[in-house]
């Protein structure tokens, strides 16, 4: 009689949650960032250069966002 092993591949929880933090830190960036993130290296500046904005402005309104 011929065996056969089952293994069952779970994905962690440690690591789902890693892809959920990307994936909510990339549509902050794509979706809604107007010179946040660089504000915090830049300072006032970022928000008139705005480049995470200006980066993916097809892509923002191809998914729906508003942004003018």
């Amino acid at each position: 009689m011929k065996q056969q092993a089952t293994l069952r591949a779970r994905a962690p929880g440690v690591a789902i949650a890693a892809l959920l933090a990307v994936f909510g830190a990339g549509l902050f960036a794509m979706g809604l960032d107007q010179g946040h993130m660089f504000s915090v290296v830049e300072g006032a500046a970022a928000f008139d250069a705005m480049y995470l904005h200006e980066l993916s402005h097809d892509v923002r309104h191809a998914a729906g966002f508003p942004c003018h």
